[in-house]
């Protein structure tokens, strides 16, 4: 038995987190930018290039596949957008290179939910919206 003498209550229960999303893509050559909006129209950017991620890079050729996920919280409230420019790949790969986003709500809970989309990266240089998503 796991002695919890001294936890504090907020870490013994089920962390919920009103949303999650999740970024997969099949190709691990492929670079490019994901653009975080927030409801307040302020953004951060998240690089998949060798120039910003390259030990990732190395990582996720390692282990076999690429990943982002990113959780927001009662504290996230509004609609986020999450846009990507697509700069190609380091590799002379001529297989098409897809992104899988998985937008989950209520995660955590029992009446979580998945929605799933899949974008071909083709659009090079060109920054477009992948996902919209509406914490409340």
């Amino acid at each position: 038995q796991l002695n919890l003498l001294g936890v504090d209550d907020k870490y013994k229960r089920p962390v919920k987190y009103r949303s999650r999303i999740v970024f997969e893509w099949n190709d691990l050559d492929v670079e490019f930018d994901l653009n975080i909006v927030n409801p307040q129209n302020r953004f951060f950017t998240w690089s998949h290039t060798q120039a910003e991620n390259s030990q990732r890079i190395l990582q996720q050729h390692q282990e076999g596949y690429g990943l982002e996920e990113f959780y927001l919280t009662s504290g996230d409230l509004g609609e986020w957008k999450f846009n990507m420019k697509y700069y190609g790949k380091t590799s002379n790969d001529k297989a098409p290179a897809f992104i899988k986003i998985s937008t989950y709500k209520n995660f955590g809970s029992p009446n979580q939910t998945v929605d799933i989309k899949v974008v071909r990266m083709d659009k090079q240089d060109i920054e477009q919206t992948v996902a919209k998503l509406l914490v409340n």
